[in-house]
């Protein structure tokens, strides 16, 4: 698994262990894909194969935390580590329900409605300990309605959410929609958020803007402890200027994201004013869709105005509120190439 971060917890010894659990859940997943006529993952086979890789001697919290790495690297083989064991099924289940996603397909889509049904059965605790990542899709607004009050209050105590992303646009109207981002955006509050992908105008709507100082914006509580901000906004927008006085003032921002259509990149003397106005900021990201790749010379000219400003691709739209195991978000690439570009200013 390389690139993998290793926990600490686990001796680099013991990560091999890791590596071997994964693939036999990955060769039974296979073998059972192969087999015709049969239903059901043997559980025997699992639990033989499990033990075969894990001294049953082994410390219970050393057991635990090499099944947690292997779920958080194989997300796809984590039903059947379930069937493993009832001691794996407690400490595994969390991970299935890690991340949640709502409207990410269209409004009638069934399976996205049923699975949804079943996070939401769980227990308040249990979804303040499992879930982490929270993306709304632009059918977000249309299941939030549709979930019943029971179930939105669901949402209020996933407490424990530090990854959010939010589409812009929605397939219901306005009204409903101003609703909806209401009733959500005083649910975020109480998340302790570290990052954050979405526009940054439905946060901070016009009379917002108008009413309050940024300062005042600047200290909401879902600005506390953000350290990565995927804006969408183009900057085309009439209250541009003022959210990017809020961008300047956030008191935890690291990593900042913005569209390559973003007027900030219209003249060079923004970006330098926007980056020297964030002097904890260790990378600006110029994003472009995979449609649109960067030249050459847009790269030596992106260099040449601060060596914390990186172009870069992304490849889903919520990838400003992940955090990769394998190094492979944008944030990471954000940060290798700073990191070698300072290297060779050393030299």
């Amino acid at each position: 698994m390389p690139g993998a971060s290793l926990p600490p917890s686990i001796p680099p010894n013991l990560y091999s262990l890791v590596e071997r659990l994964v693939s036999c859940f990955v060769a039974e997943e296979t073998r059972m894909l192969k087999m015709s006529g049969e239903k059901r993952h043997n559980r025997q086979t699992l639990l033989l194969a499990a033990s075969s890789i894990l001294d049953p001697r082994l410390p219970p919290e050393l057991e635990r935390e090499i099944f947690e790495t292997a779920a958080l690297l194989h997300h796809k083989s984590i039903p059947l580590m379930l069937r493993v064991a009832r001691r794996v099924l407690t400490w595994i289940e969390p991970f299935l329900y890690r991340n949640l996603e709502l409207g990410m397909s269209s409004s009638n889509d069934e399976p996205e409605a049923q699975r949804l049904q079943t996070v939401l059965a769980k227990t308040d605790e249990f979804l303040y300990h499992a879930v982490r990542y929270l993306i709304l899709g632009p059918s977000f607004v249309y299941h939030l309605l549709t979930i019943g009050e029971n179930h939105r209050e669901k949402l209020a105590s996933m407490r424990n959410v530090v990854y959010v992303a939010i589409a812009g646009k929605t397939d219901a109207s306005e009204a409903t929609t101003a609703a909806a981002r209401g009733y959500l955006f005083s649910v975020l509050e109480n998340m302790p958020l570290l990052r954050l992908a979405c526009y940054a105008e439905d946060i901070m709507s016009g009379a917002a803007l108008n009413k309050y100082d940024s300062r005042t914006l600047s200290a909401l509580p879902i600005f506390r402890r953000l350290t990565h901000f995927d804006v969408f906004d183009e900057g085309q927008s009439v209250n541009y200027s003022a959210i990017r006085t809020v961008l300047m003032q956030l008191p935890a921002l690291t990593h900042l994201a913005l569209s390559h259509d973003n007027a900030q990149f219209a003249q060079q003397w923004r970006v330098r004013d926007l980056l020297a106005g964030c002097p904890k900021l260790q990378v600006l990201v110029c994003l472009r869709n995979p449609d649109r790749r960067f030249l050459e010379r847009d790269l030596a000219r992106f260099v040449a105005i601060d060596i914390r400003l990186v172009p870069l691709i992304y490849n889903r739209w919520f990838e400003g509120a992940t955090q990769s195991l394998d190094g492979q978000n944008y944030w990471d690439r954000a940060e290798e190439l700073v990191a070698q570009r300072r290297a060779q200013a050393h030299w």
